[in-house]
């Protein structure tokens, strides 16, 4: 299925809600009125980034393949290396060998620790979602949705208290795919009855304004299972979905990198740095300046990726393809 820049764009979006999100918290416990209200309206806004991401992943499926997993492991070893190792030398940072060496297994960045999990599990996923009717396929969509919903979110189960875990990828994942066979498939006429919700651009947005108001004046919860985050990420990816776009040769490459940027400024040694000067800018300056700023820091994560990301690649690239193309041959 082509990744058009529409989904890409979105790609991007939800990474700087990722960022906001961070930066958010890098201030809470704030009460003053103002703050903790604009703090409020970007929980609500920025806690769709996560399961976006896993919903275009389940919507475009993932295509299992050892190299790019590979690729994926080594791109997250060669951040924990550089950062670990810089933040060493310059501000004196102690090293974990067991976090520097092994991040995915030691939950360095614990979203990557789950992708991995869902990435490796994709294969049965598919399988199973492939050869599924489209009873089956909603019925197994209400079991995660009980699982996650019901059972996580409602009466904070261990298995999923808050939507960082396995199975809300697994739920996400599994919403993807069912609206990327919703578009593709005519026989699905159930969809007719989502139409006034997401068929278009002006649906989608309502649905996403009225799901983030009703959560941010009256529900405050900001878990990802939360049923109206669930609601709201869907209706966020849809508005994107519905939109008109070609083929933007710049979001594209800027989008194949974001992931970069996730691995900077969420690792263990940048997080409490970036707390930091979050907080020197909420104590030195006026509301409209602090919010100007703090999107200026998470557009400034996004373009240090793309530059780091591109000098990784260089560097590691060949060496990845040289020895795939002899273990081919």
């Amino acid at each position: 299925m082509e990744r058009k820049s529409n989904i890409e764009l979105l790609r991007i979006v939800c990474m700087l809600m990722i960022i906001l999100w961070h930066i958010n918290i890098g201030f809470g416990g704030d009460k003053d009125l103002i703050t903790f209200s604009l703090g409020n309206i970007i929980n609500a806004v920025t806690v769709l980034g996560v399961n976006c991401f896993v919903l275009i992943s389940g919507y475009f499926g993932i295509k299992f393949r050892l190299k790019t997993l590979i690729s994926l492991l080594l791109q997250c070893l060669f951040y924990s290396i550089v950062i670990s190792v810089t933040c060493h030398d310059t501000i004196g940072s102690s090293i974990d060998f067991k976090m520097l060496f092994m991040p995915i297994s030691s939950d360095v960045w614990w979203f990557m620790t789950v992708y991995v999990m869902l990435y490796l599990s994709s294969p049965l996923l598919n399988k199973a979602l492939d050869g599924m009717s489209i009873t089956e396929t909603l019925c197994s969509l209400i079991s995660f949705l009980i699982i996650n919903i019901w059972f996580g979110y409602c009466f904070k189960n261990d298995n999923n208290p808050s939507g960082h875990s396995y199975l809300q990828f697994v739920l996400m994942y599994l919403i993807g795919r069912t609206i990327s066979l919703c578009k593709s498939n005519a026989t699905w006429n159930f969809c007719r009855y989502s139409k006034y919700l997401f068929a278009n651009s002006g649906g989608a947005t309502l649905t996403l304004i009225v799901t983030i108001c009703i959560n941010m004046f009256f529900i405050k919860s900001y878990r990802y299972n939360n049923p109206l985050v669930v609601l709201s990420s869907i209706a966020i990816f849809h508005v994107f979905l519905n939109m008109k776009t070609g083929s933007i040769r710049q979001v594209n490459l800027l989008s194949s990198t974001v992931v970069a940027a996730y691995l900077i400024h969420e690792h263990p040694q940048i997080r409490p740095l970036l707390a930091e000067k979050v907080m020197m800018i909420h104590n030195s300056f006026p509301v409209y300046y602090e919010i100007l700023l703090f999107l200026l820091i998470a557009f400034s994560f996004i373009v240090l990726g793309f530059v780091v990301e591109k000098i990784r690649r260089f560097l590691m690239n060949p060496l990845i393809n040289f020895v795939f193309n002899r273990i081919e041959n």
